[in-house]
């Protein structure tokens, strides 16, 4: 299904609401994209860097936050999908050096426990480990000091640290680091092209550092801290991506598992 209307009258109409919109709002950048049928629209306004005048474009990259805690959820689904991993088997058995306190809770700690936030982990701790390759498993060993909140299952309580162990159950089933299975196993089969999960990947596109208010002047400023700590990676830390990215990654959900081009990824059992 087309818009019965001209693409040029719709991207004009599209980008006019959302120069208002930043405007109104008094926020440095914003881009969108729509997908209406096959046809996808894109619009941009503000500053993707503002010190150094940089304008924000459609293909400007934008750091995602917790929205990354879906895109490994859904690369851990395609690994049960593959029949690689099973959702209610520990997550032991697939991450073997993860040891709490209780070793019972290795045991009685699931797949599906993590990716419903029914871990009952620690929330989050906020500890550099790095920027090599083994950053996510040293994230690991730093969870196996800490005590269990609740008993798995028991009640649903938002645990970055479910996620940080559900990226290393990524990089011990496909044998590489999550920050290339993010972009290898999940983005490029879905047509996800800017995904950086890396600093050095977004420095070569036009990325969107981020601003917070100067606390003296209140004007918006770049985010001195524009990426966190590599080890938070599945949870969200450093993945970044454009407006269109996203709904590529969105048309596959709601396409019944097939990528924008039609490619399945995941079977239809699984969305």
């Amino acid at each position: 299904m087309h818009l019965p209307v001209k693409t040029p009258l719709v991207l004009a109409r599209l980008q006019s609401l959302l120069a208002a919109s930043v405007e109104r709002h008094g926020v440095p950048s914003a881009s969108i994209a729509v997908r209406v049928g096959n046809q996808t629209y894109e619009a941009a306004a503000g500053w993707a860097n503002r010190s150094v005048g940089i304008e924000a474009t459609p293909g400007s990259v934008y750091h995602f936050g917790s929205t990354t805690k879906m895109l490994t959820a859904t690369l851990v689904t395609r690994l049960v999908d593959q029949g690689l991993v099973d959702l209610d088997a520990p997550i032991a058995r697939y991450v073997p050096e993860f040891a709490p306190p209780d070793p019972s809770i290795a045991q009685r700690l699931t797949v599906r426990h993590c990716l419903t936030h029914q871990a009952g982990l620690i929330g989050i701790i906020f500890a550099e480990t790095g920027s090599n390759d083994d950053t996510v498993a040293r994230q690991v060993a730093l969870l196996n000091n800490a005590p269990q909140f609740h008993t798995p299952g028991a009640v649903l309580s938002y645990c970055n640290s479910g996620l940080i162990l559900l990226g290393r159950l990524i990089e011990c089933t496909l044998r590489k680091p999550w920050h290339a299975a993010i972009v290898q196993d999940l983005a490029q089969p879905l047509g996800m092209h800017s995904v950086a999960s890396r600093p050095e990947q977004a420095l070569r596109q036009r990325y969107a550092v981020g601003h917070v208010p100067d606390p003296r002047t209140g004007q918006w400023v770049p985010d001195p801290q524009p990426y966190w700590m590599p080890g938070h990676g599945p949870a969200g830390s450093t993945c970044a991506g454009s407006a269109r990215d996203i709904l590529s990654f969105v048309t596959m959900h709601l396409q019944d598992g097939d990528a924008v081009d039609g490619t399945p990824f995941l079977s239809r059992r699984m969305t």
